[in-house]
């Protein structure tokens, strides 16, 4: 009866850490981007609505989400973003002019997200190498970090 207890209770801290964090006996985990890292999230990045399908542990803190990650410093601007936009293969930005179907997309600084106690890691997939993953941050909080990119020749 005493070794059910023991069981469980270890398995429920197990539960309680969340898969992410358990890692492989060695395995240590990736670490954050570099500061200056141009890091791209699409549509309206400023939106809760953005975040309604992303992943949240019970206070509410956000895991994985999904964004585009420069290889170093770049040009905050429509053009430069767009090149980086590109890398990724496995779903359309959009990155032509209006009309539509083109997309506005957010661009913030990995340094933003870093200074609220948040973390990103690059995460390179099939057709997309520049992936990368935000975790760490409420939507109240990642909502205010990016400026929207407007269509055309301006500036991020």
């Amino acid at each position: 009866m005493k070794r059910s207890w023991i069981i469980s209770g270890l398995v429920l801290l197990v539960l309680s850490l969340g898969a992410g964090t358990v890692l492989a006996k060695g395995a240590t985990p990736e670490p954050d981007v570099a500061r200056n890292t141009i890091v791209l999230r699409q549509d309206e990045a400023n939106q809760k609505a953005n975040y309604a399908k992303e992943l949240a542990d019970m206070n509410g803190t956000l895991s994985e989400v999904s964004a585009l990650c420069s290889a170093g410093p770049i040009a905050r601007t429509r053009a430069a973003t767009a090149l980086l936009a590109a890398t990724d293969t496995t779903r359309n930005w959009y990155i032509g002019p209006p009309p539509p179907p083109a997309r506005p997309w957010g661009v913030t600084e990995a340094r933003t997200i870093l200074d609220l106690g948040g973390h990103v890691q690059m995460d390179p997939r099939p057709g997309n190498p520049r992936h990368c993953l935000i975790s760490g941050l409420k939507v109240k909080e990642i909502t205010g970090v990016w400026r929207m990119c407007p269509f055309g020749a301006g500036a991020c």
